[in-house]
């Protein structure tokens, strides 16, 4: 190698040190000619025990590549297989005046914390989806079950209505027997009046006021059966109501966790873009 080759790379010897601190271990540096490696410091987490002016270079390698090919610049990216875990190698060539390339400056970089991110992302996306899909299904659920409860509140409040109607009809019922009752008082009175002429007439007096005094005794306990009836269609209606309400809480409540899934599918996603181009 001629002279003005050798200071180019005892140029870039003398600072690939500096850029290995400026980077806290970070990444790892070497520097090689287009025969061996002259020199080399590994990344905290990642170590190629890359050995020093030892030729040729490991043939498939970033540099090996480069040398071969007359690249400019090579960036290879490798899966766990070869060292259990993935790593990035970049390599840049040094030219001479000639324009000729007289070595490379390579730096590598784990790829584990990628890794771990996007594997992260991909769980993350994976549990939103799980999450979303139950959302929505309980969404649907809760939707249905609102429709039966908004029939059933109808339902009941066409009882009450009714009932309210039947108290009216048993109202008008009740006075007919009162009425009743009144002409059959008004009958054995006026057949006492006549006497014996007006026995017969009595009878049937006497008859119609039983049947007016069984009507109203009929009626009254109708009215508590009603009035029973009515009590607990008004309770229901009001747990129906309830109900109701809560249905609708619900349902507001998953609208909201539906929302705040579809940002954190957003956000699951830029992290998994991040990862990519970390």
């Amino acid at each position: 190698m001629n002279s003005d080759n050798q200071t180019i790379l005892d140029k870039v010897a003398a600072v690939l040190p500096l850029v290995h601190r400026a980077f806290d271990g970070e990444i790892g540096v070497a520097l090689a000619d287009n025969e061996k490696f002259l020199l080399y410091h590994p990344a905290k987490d990642l170590d190629f025990r890359t050995k020093l002016n030892t030729p040729p270079f490991k043939e498939g390698s970033a540099v090996d590549i480069l040398i071969r090919k007359k690249l400019p610049y090579l960036k290879m990216d490798m899966d766990e297989q070869l060292h259990g875990f993935p790593y990035r190698v970049m390599a840049v060539a040094i030219y001479n005046d000639n324009k000729e390339i007289i070595g490379a400056i390579i730096i590598s970089q784990s790829l584990d914390q990628q890794a771990t991110l996007k594997n992260m992302a991909g769980n993350l996306l994976n549990s939103i989806s799980t999450l979303a899909s139950t959302a929505e299904e309980i969404t649907a659920q809760s939707e249905e079950m609102a429709g039966i409860t908004r029939t059933l509140a109808e339902t009941a409040k066409d009882s009450q209505k009714q009932i309210l109607e039947t108290n009216r009809v048993l109202g008008f019922i009740k006075e007919i027997a009162n009425q009743t009752n009144l002409l059959g008082l008004n009958a054995a009175i006026e057949a006492a009046r006549v006497g014996e002429q007006g026995r017969g007439f009595g009878v049937v007096a006497e008859e119609i006021r039983k049947l007016a005094a069984n009507s109203t005794e009929s009626i009254s306990k109708i009215n508590v059966i009603i009035s029973g009836i009515q009590s607990d269609s008004a309770v229901n209606y009001n747990q129906i109501e309830q109900v109701e309400v809560g249905i609708s809480q619900v349902t507001e409540a998953i609208a909201h966790m539906a929302a705040a899934t579809q940002e954190l599918r957003a956000m699951a996603h830029l992290l998994d873009e991040k990862a990519e181009n970390f």
